[in-house]
């Protein structure tokens, strides 16, 4: 690999056959574009195995009466979530990932904070067997809030006020 983000596909099966894993054409090609794109990176984990990282950044938006989240009730359930591109900045992704995943009455409703680790940040490893790409997954909490005085108009649109 060179720094010009050029992944080489010959380059890339000469690493997964030194590092004794064992991966289909097809997978190899879509790891090369994960490279590339930045929607994953290579590290090694403490032990010296490669390892692929994606990560994540998880929207922790506070209602406007600051006693609750806003959750997502469609699939899947929970906090806002998605996919962060690894050459984006933790904040640069986050307000990608609320313009993506969030109503636009909702998204242009908030302030996001500036990322702390204190707010969340966590390393999920997945299982894997033997001859196989290793790969964990990165998620960073961001917390958000609606503003202050927030277009009314916007909260009945998302649901969060009755009249």
């Amino acid at each position: 690999m060179s720094d010009d983000s050029e992944v080489h596909i010959d380059t890339l099966k000469a690493i997964m056959l030194n590092e004794q894993i064992t991966l289909e054409e097809t997978e190899v090609d879509r790891l090369r574009v994960e490279l590339i794109t930045g929607g994953a990176r290579f590290f090694r984990e403490p032990t010296g195995r490669l390892t692929r990282v994606r990560d994540y950044i998880q929207l922790r938006v506070l209602n406007p009466t600051r006693d609750g989240f806003l959750i997502k009730e469609t699939k899947p359930r929970g906090f806002p979530t998605g996919l962060r591109n690894c050459k984006e900045t933790i904040m640069a992704a986050a307000r990608r990932v609320a313009n993506q995943t969030l109503p636009r009455c909702v998204s242009l409703s908030i302030e996001l904070q500036e990322f702390h680790k204190d707010d969340g940040v966590w390393i999920e490893p997945v299982t894997f067997e033997e001859g196989t790409m290793r790969t964990s997954s990165r998620t960073f909490v961001v917390q958000a809030t609606f503003q202050e005085n927030p277009n009314q108009f916007a909260l009945v649109q998302a649901g969060l006020l009755d009249y």
